[in-house]
């Protein structure tokens, strides 16, 4: 090796390691833009979609609600999915079961997801869109549908009104 390194001079071996540097250097830079480019994240489909809203009475009797458009979604690249809607209850719904200083509702409800949208049950967050009222919430939540929910509000408030539920869901579609 000494043999070989000694018929080339100083500049010649500067060249050289300053050539492999350069090399080094740019495989360096394209490696970090491939892995950049392969960890990128971004939106791979977008749109909206119908929610259906089902009431279960307390004789198990069902009653569905469309609500067309009501579910705005996302698809990320990483496999997120995502999705929000504002969900008009049915108009005048009544809350009239009283439990000690609040009134609850005797029906539960659920909300469709848009369709095939998660694979499996997503986190999913659920609020009152008046302020004035408290949604109780129980189980089953699934890939193709929100945990059920039960109205509950305060004696002293208005007994039917409108009401909207605000929902969000974040989970995984592949």
């Amino acid at each position: 090796m000494a043999e070989y390194l000694s018929s080339f001079t100083g500049a010649e071996i500067d060249a050289a390691i300053t050539k492999v540097r350069q090399l080094t250097d740019a495989d360096t830079i394209n490696e970090g833009v491939a892995a950049a480019t392969e960890t990128a994240d971004y939106v791979v489909a977008t749109g909206t979609a119908d929610a259906t809203l089902t009431s279960q009475n307390s004789d198990s009797t069902y009653s569905t609600f469309s609500r067309p458009g009501a579910w705005t979604f996302r698809k990320w690249l990483s496999g997120v999915a995502e999705c929000w809607a504002q969900v008009a209850l049915p108009a005048g719904t009544h809350i009239e079961q009283a439990w000690g200083s609040t009134l609850y509702e005797t029906t539960k409800k659920n909300v469709t997801f848009p369709a095939s949208l998660f694979v499996g049950a997503p986190v999913c967050v659920m609020t009152p869109g008046d302020g004035a009222t408290i949604l109780e919430v129980g189980d089953g939540i699934s890939a193709g549908r929100t945990a059920d929910f039960w109205l509950v509000r305060p004696v002293a408030d208005s007994h039917d009104r409108d009401y909207i539920i605000n929902v969000r869901a974040v989970g995984r579609w592949k």
